[in-house]
C-alpha cells in the first residue's frame, strides 16, 4: 500500500524532493546544510538554493541553514550526505520543531542587529526577509498553537 506509506513518511531528502514537498505544501520546515555551497560548486546550486528559499517564503514554510552536509545526514539516520531535508510530518516532535524555529528566527535577529551595529549595509532582500521571518514565527503553516 504506497498511498498508506506515503503519509507516514515524516521528511523528504535531497533539493528536487523538498522543493517539490514546498510547492504542493506538505513540508512544514525546511533544513539547509550550511556548507551546501562551497567555492566550488556550481553556480547553479546556489540558484536552486535561492529558489528554494523564495519559495518557502511565498508558502510561508521555515526555512533555515543548520548542520553540515554529514551531520544533517546523521541527523536523519541514512549513510550518505544530505544538503537539504523537508519536514513533512512532525508527529512526535513537534515541540522540538518549534523550538528550532524559535532559535533560528532569533539568530536571524541578532545577526540583522550585529550587522546594523556594524554598520554594515543590508540589501532589501535580507531586510524583507527578516521582517517576514518574524511574521512567520506564530503563524508557520501546519503547527498548532
Amino acid at each position: 500500500q504506497p498511498l498508506r506509506f506515503a503519509k507516514l513518511r515524516r521528511f523528504v531528502l535531497g533539493f528536487r524532493e523538498v522543493l517539490r514537498a514546498v510547492q504542493r505544501q506538505r513540508a512544514r520546515c525546511v533544513v539547509v546544510a550550511f556548507n551546501a555551497v562551497t567555492p566550488q560548486s556550481p553556480e547553479s546550486l546556489s540558484e536552486i538554493i535561492s529558489s528554494l528559499r523564495q519559495r518557502c517564503e511565498e508558502k510561508e514554510v521555515p526555512f533555515f541553514f543548520s548542520l553540515s552536509k554529514s551531520a544533517l545526514a546523521q541527523a536523519v539516520g541514512v549513510s550518505f550526505r544530505q544538503h537539504a531535508v523537508a519536514v513533512v510530518n512532525p508527529e512526535g516532535a513537534l515541540p522540538q520543531m518549534r523550538l528550532a524555529i524559535e532559535l533560528a528566527q532569533s539568530a536571524r535577529v541578532k545577526f540583522a542587529e550585529l550587522r546594523e551595529k556594524s554598520g554594515e549595509p543590508q540589501s532589501s532582500s535580507s531586510s524583507k526577509q527578516q521582517q517576514s521571518a518574524a511574521c512567520r514565527g506564530k503563524k508557520a503553516r501546519g503547527l498548532p498553537p
